[in-house]
């Protein structure tokens, strides 16, 4: 009985994010600014990016989990939606992923992101960014950052 109740638990936020440890951290040049990226991964397949300015401001985060994606940018908010991976005929070329973003931000998928970051161990003023960046809505005013200083930095980063 007990080993039938923990197969029904099939999405544990806490493990996810505990199984989150930062990989790599390196500084971008972007248009004549330096942008930090760190990535972090876990065994579940989990990745959760951020990229900052050098004032710590986060310009953008992005977590995937499950074939799910939750992304947050000063330019468009959050955004949601799911990894396609294109199938490739030979075995020697590795399958392409491609983020299709969902119409509207799925609030079930945002709120998931939310309890994975929530146990990430990290500086907690950036957890407290993260958190405060997915739960806010879409298209909201767009804390204290320069759009036209920032938006081409953005592009870049979204390839």
């Amino acid at each position: 009985m007990e080993a039938r109740q923990s197969s029904l638990y099939f999405f544990d936020p806490k493990k996810v994010g505990e199984d989150l440890s930062e990989v790599a951290l390196e500084l971008i040049s972007v248009e004549d600014q330096e942008i930090q990226s760190r990535w972090f991964h876990g065994q579940s397949d989990t990745d959760l990016f951020i990229w900052s300015d050098l004032n710590g401001r986060v310009i953008k985060q992005q977590i995937s989990f499950y074939g799910q994606v939750v992304e947050w940018n000063f330019v468009d908010g959050v955004r949601t939606g799911y990894i396609v991976e294109d199938e490739v005929e030979s075995q020697a070329i590795n399958a392409s992923e491609t983020v299709h973003f969902d119409k509207e931000p799925q609030a079930t998928t945002v709120e998931m992101a939310v309890q994975i970051i929530e146990h990430v161990y990290m500086d907690e003023v950036l957890k407290q960014s993260l958190l405060a960046n997915f739960q806010e809505t879409a298209k909201t005013t767009k804390k204290s950052f320069k759009k036209s200083k920032f938006a081409s930095l953005l592009n870049r980063l979204k390839k």
